[in-house]
């Protein structure tokens, strides 16, 4: 239980390099990823990309990762009022392989964005009106390797507090016994 309890709430690690992202922006002029391990994210921890609107066409964007621990990420998908349509998104390593695939639809939206929807095989990120600082988050277990069906990173606080307890009702019952006997 100890060992379950100290890896459920260590921070993650990136798996990959980059983290890319295929996407088709109206509006905005750059998109940028923010890294941290506690909730201050600051420009120092930033990595930007310009967007070269191209209207109709989809295009590739790449954000290099911090080698360290991490908490959150966030995904600033543009610098203005506008919209994306959000294709793919990945994780790959040095040699481009793909480590990791996330699915936009599970992002948070934090602020200044409208709606985020499924279109076809798309997510649709809409802004605000005035918007010139609209942000999704992401958790950063999303940038490691998927792990294995019996990796620690299975183990959830809520599993954890349900072994936890059970086990101490298995012992309080067992010396129950005891001492009953």
């Amino acid at each position: 239980l100890v060992t379950a309890a100290i890896s459920s709430v260590q921070l993650f690690h990136p798996g990959g390099t980059v983290f890319e992202v295929e996407m088709r922006p109206t509006g905005g002029t750059a998109a940028q990823l923010f890294w941290t391990s506690t909730w201050a994210f600051s420009e120092q921890e930033s990595s930007v990309v310009p967007l070269h609107q191209h209207p109709g066409q989809f295009e590739r964007i790449r954000f290099p990762l911090p080698q360290r621990p991490l908490e959150f990420l966030r995904f600033d998908f543009l610098n203005g009022p506008g919209e994306v349509l959000i294709r793919s998104m990945r994780v790959l390593d040095r040699e481009g392989r793909t480590v990791r695939t996330i699915d936009p639809i599970l992002m948070t939206a934090m602020g200044q964005v409208e709606s985020v929807s499924r279109v076809g095989d798309a997510t649709r990120c809409v802004t605000t009106k005035d918007a010139n600082d609209p942000m999704l988050l992401m958790r950063s277990q999303w940038m490691a390797s998927v792990p294995a069906w019996h990796s620690f990173l299975f183990v959830t606080r809520f599993s954890l507090i349900w072994l936890a307890l059970a086990s101490v009702r298995l012992i309080v019952t067992g010396c129950w016994f005891i001492g009953a006997g």
